[in-house]
């Protein structure tokens, strides 16, 4: 009496620790450290982060939130819609989140006066002939206008807001949620207000993740419960089984808080994966319990089932802790990434394996014993045992199958090389890419706005092209403004690219504007003006007069488009030599009163230019050819003093493609070596070790073959596949081979593989199911990308459990057969 007093307060004590952890762990959740932007998977010491970093801090923040106003009726260039965008852009520059604010209504429009260039609003009002003015400014310079702020058919404008830097994630989301109340205040039926941009969707997937999470984990828990009690009928084994999962993902989410793991698209996943992977241990307890309760003599006993589940933990404790120690091995193989996030996904994912081990090995029993305190009734195992039988003609059906494919070896290997051949074979067709904008359904607000936007401007996503020189001289060359000219031509032939800013076309215009209809009397004198002597001055009746420019600047018949040029030539220009010709493009930028700080760093003396090249497809393969041209542009050595920098949100998104790549190649080549390593150490016959592969090669083959075929992407969510079906495909090699190890050697009526089939080859087939159909929870997730990872899942469990049952069986009797012919 006294011992079974002891072990209830042993149980009890687990039990309350068990618990108590996964109280307190999901007591904290409201406290996770949530970032959705791909940035936090970028290490930071990566190329393409400083490259940025430099961007932002020579031309301002690279992540600017785009409000666009849509008037498909009346068109932008009319009254009541340049009011309304002239009166947001006021409102939005007050804002004390925001750097600088740009739109059609805030623009200079570049002319001339008496005095030389002069940058002129390009709104000055809403009558009727303002805005006629206002249409001819855009239409004489649509290389600046166009696809910028506003749309080609003119019936869609955006206003560019810059944030300052610096910005915490909490006053982004401040700045977010001001402007979704001026989105909702002045949208009307005239004109559609939206917002777009990085920091939305960033926004979009915070708001999403812990409500996916907490969403989703209920739906794997339901799913698993039915399998459960479709496969073991029986309420109290049931429910005791879920206790281990629910410790095991709970504490890890307590992890995460504790250490201030960030919560990202990656990590998010690990408390869901847990409460289904973990099944398995609890399946295996459970399933080898009821199997040896039911054979006791009445009457049952607390005594007896401490006996028996004391005989059901030594069967399974080693199988189990092999299995979770190859599945943590597989989740550890990530360690190898480059990436941060994947990094912690594979610690957290081992954590949470080892104590749902710990959960399956002392909570499950304590739980047992406490609930068979006064011993399990008669009637209860005769329930039992008619589940059994039902159980088992189900069995029978399944020994039946395997049976039959071993009459059937050649056509079972023949089968499984051409699985193989065929996935090889597909691999190469699989598509790589993280994009934020991919990760929702078409029927988002966020997707149908930036889609409306990428339409109507040419593109949503932004390259940034940084160049730099290396002895801090000016950058503005007549050379390098050529190259530059040359190369946004070149880029504008790509159809992916929808339009280039630069600082091109503003020279090029001064240019034009300071060279109309003068004599070389009028040349030569323009040419000797010292603009940094400190006499600086005008002989104004030199210049065109205020009435010659405005003539100049709409009777286009008297323009001479031969100055509309990057000067290159010094006789066209009365000078003498090419620096002359620099000095000249300096003397422009001075008399330039505008804010050009968005393509140079600065007015007199610019030793850094940015263009930023705006794109409408941000497949890796797209943005690879597009980063590929601009490399070899400027590496033929015709600007050798040059430094060329890509950066912008669509590098991040290649760099980070890349590095998923390089990921998913080192995970998956650990992970096979070190379960191989594994196996080879567990059975101590290579024989063994090589057949315990077969069921995580095939989990391989179901997800690649399927990727390719449902044109599903390598991307940040998807890329965690491999190494996580390699570590539970090969939890099933270890659970039958040891059955088959154990059982090959003993004589009875029955084959080895008929009474696996009965025993461990049912744990294996509930454990399938419950993997399966708790992965397929994933489907109901808001991210297109989760759901992909719940489809490719499930894919891969039915590849790699089916090679369990049917093919391995069939490779350890062929195994058998050819080791006993040779000896």
């Amino acid at each position: 009496m006294k011992t079974k007093r002891k072990k209830i307060c042993i149980d009890i004590i687990i039990t309350l620790i068990f618990l108590m952890m996964s109280i307190y762990s999901l007591s904290l959740i409201d406290e996770l450290k949530i970032d959705s932007s791909t940035d936090v998977f970028i290490p930071q010491d990566s190329q393409v982060v400083a490259v940025n970093d430099k961007i932002e801090l020579e031309f301002g923040s690279l992540d600017s939130l785009l409000l666009s106003v849509h008037n498909e009726q009346d068109g932008i260039l009319h009254k009541q819609t340049l009011t309304l965008i002239d009166d947001l852009t006021n409102m939005i520059r007050q804002l004390p989140e925001v750097e600088s604010v740009r739109s059609i209504t805030s623009l200079t429009h570049l002319g001339v006066d008496s005095l030389g260039l002069e940058a002129q609003p390009l709104f000055t009002g809403t009558q009727e002939d303002q805005i006629r003015h206002m249409a001819d400014q855009i239409e004489s310079w649509k290389e600046v206008y166009h696809n910028s702020l506003i749309s080609k058919d003119l019936t869609f404008s955006s206003i560019v807001i810059s944030m300052k830097t610096g910005l915490t994630e909490q006053q982004q989301q401040q700045l977010i949620g001001k402007l979704d109340t001026i989105v909702t205040r002045y949208t009307d039926e005239s004109s559609i207000l939206s917002l777009v941009g990085l920091p939305v969707i960033k926004r979009e997937i915070n708001t999403s993740l812990v409500n996916d999470l907490t969403f989703l984990a209920p739906i794997a828990a339901i799913l698993i419960f039915f399998v459960l009690t479709f496969s073991l009928k029986r309420p109290a084994g049931i429910l005791l089984s879920f206790v281990p999962l629910l410790v095991s993902s709970s504490v890890v989410i307590g992890i995460m808080v504790h250490f201030s793991i960030t919560f990202t698209m990656a990590t998010m996943l690990v408390p869901v994966l847990l409460l289904i992977v973990s099944s398995a241990y609890a399946i295996h307890v459970m399933s080898h319990f009821y199997e040896e309760i039911e054979q006791l003599p009445a009457p049952v006993t607390y005594e007896s089932v401490d006996s028996t589940l004391a005989s059901v933990i030594r069967k399974n404790r080693k199988p189990i802790i092999l299995a979770g120690m190859t599945t943590a091995a597989g989740f550890l193989a990530q360690l190898a990434s480059p990436l941060r996030p994947f990094r912690m996904f594979g610690l957290l994912s081992a954590f949470g394996i080892l104590i749902s081990q710990l959960g399956s090995l002392f909570l499950l029993p304590s739980l047992i014993r406490l609930t068979s305190i006064n011993g399990i009734r008669e009637d209860k195992r005769e329930r039992w045992r008619s589940h059994k039988k039902r159980n088992d003609e189900r069995t029978f059906k399944s020994t039946l199958v395997v049976q039959r494919a071993m009459h059937h070896t050649k056509t079972v290997v023949i089968l499984s090389v051409v699985i193989c051949a065929v996935t090889i074979a597909l691999v190469p067709h699989i598509k790589k890419g993280t994009n934020m904008i991919d990760f929702f359904t078409e029927d988002n607000r966020v997707v149908k706005d930036t889609e409306i936007y990428s339409d109507k401007m040419g593109g949503s996503g932004i390259i940034n092209v940084m160049f730099s020189t290396e002895d801090d001289s000016s950058i503005l060359t007549p050379s390098f403004l050529l190259s530059l000219q040359t190369f946004s031509q070149k880029l504008t032939g790509f159809d992916t690219v929808g339009s280039v800013q630069s600082i091109i076309p503003y020279i090029k215009r001064m240019n034009l504007l300071m060279n109309q209809n003068r004599s070389e009397e009028e040349q030569q004198t323009a040419s000797e003006i010292d603009f940094f002597s400190d006499s600086f001055s005008f002989e104004t009746e030199k210049l065109p007069s205020a009435n010659t420019a405005e003539k100049k600047e709409y009777d286009r018949s008297q323009i001479d488009y031969s100055f509309d040029e990057i000067p290159s030539d010094p006789k066209k220009y009365f000078l003498e030599t090419r620096q002359d010709l620099s000095d000249l493009i300096s003397q422009y930028l001075i008399l330039y009163s505008g804010n050009l700080s968005y393509f140079i760093n600065d007015t007199i003396e610019p030793d850094a230019a940015n263009i930023t090249i705006i794109v409408n497809d941000s497949s890796s393969d797209s943005l690879g050819k597009l980063k590929d041209f601009i490399t070899s542009y400027w590496d033929d050595g015709r600007n050798p003093n040059i430094d060329v920098a890509v950066g912008g949100g669509e590098a991040i998104s290649l760099e980070l493609t890349n590095l998923v790549t390089k990921s998913q190649i080192y995970s998956l080549v650990i992970s096979l070596v070190v379960v191989f390593l594994i196996l080879l150490f567990l059975f101590r016959s290579l024989r063994y070790a090589l057949a315990g592969l077969i069921p995580v090669v095939f989990a391989l083959a179901g997800i690649f073959s399927s990727m390719a075929v449902l044109s599903i992407r390598l991307d940040i969510v998807t890329s965690l596949l491999a190494a996580l079906a390699i570590g539970i495909g090969v939890d099933y090699s270890i659970h039958y081979i040891f059955a088959y190890q154990r059982l090959k050697g003993l004589s009875t009526s029955e084959t080895p593989i008929a009474v696996i089939m009965k025993t461990t080859g049912k744990a294996i087939i509930i454990n399938v199911l419950s993997v399966t159909i708790g992965f397929a929870a994933l489907i109901f997730s808001r991210f297109i990308p989760i759901r992909q990872m719940g489809i490719l899942f499930c894919i891969s469990m039915i590849f790699a459990g089916c090679a369990a049952l049917i093919i391995l069986p069939v490779t350890l009797v062929m195994m058998e057969e050819s080791y006993d012919q040779k000896t």
